[in-house]
């Protein structure tokens, strides 16, 4: 139970994450489910608090989008509900400039590829502002103004930003 206790004072780990790394150990599933209960008691574990911190540290660090990181969060087992809760939770507007960033360096990157320019005529990438909204699964995230791209460019982008697990739609929208 030391051990356990060790880990969860020094990182987080969702339930599920836990339960698995005690049956690696071959510990019972008796002894498991006790040291489980004495972890969650104690708020060693919190499947909404480490659900926040997974979410925004993908966002940040690993630049995921919300579908990404539901799909994530789901794998490590948290519910649906504490899911969309984690996301609702991420600043929208660290959301919007993450994806604004990708866009523009993806868009810069295709026509570099492609002996083409900048979007902007310069390294600096393209003007993309007026962005607002969230991290909705399915929302509408950014509205940026910038030069047109042709389509088959905008679909490398779409795609590169699906696998990131941002909406292609919205990322679409944003290429208008």
């Amino acid at each position: 139970m030391a051990r356990a206790e060790r880990m969860c004072s020094g990182a987080e780990y969702s339930l599920l994450e836990m339960r698995r790394k005690l049956a690696a150990w071959g510990i019972s599933s008796r002894d498991a489910a006790e040291i489980l209960d004495f972890l969650v008691d104690e708020r060693y574990i919190d499947d909404a608090r480490f659900a926040q911190h997974y979410a925004a540290e993908k966002l940040e660090h690993n630049r995921w989008g919300a579908r990404k990181i539901y799909a994530s969060l789901r794998a490590k087992g948290i519910d649906h509900a504490t899911a969309k809760d984690a996301l609702a939770s991420l600043d929208p507007d660290l959301y919007d400039r993450i994806m604004i960033e990708l866009i523009q360096a993806k868009a810069n990157n295709v026509r570099a590829a492609l002996g083409g320019p900048a979007l902007d005529g310069h390294s600096g990438g393209p003007a993309l502002d007026g962005h607002s909204g969230g991290p909705a699964l399915d929302g509408h995230h950014a509205q940026p103004q910038t030069t047109p791209l042709p389509y088959p460019e905008k679909l490398k982008i779409a795609r590169f930003m699906a696998q990131r697990g941002f909406d292609p739609s919205t990322t679409m929208e944003i290429l208008k």
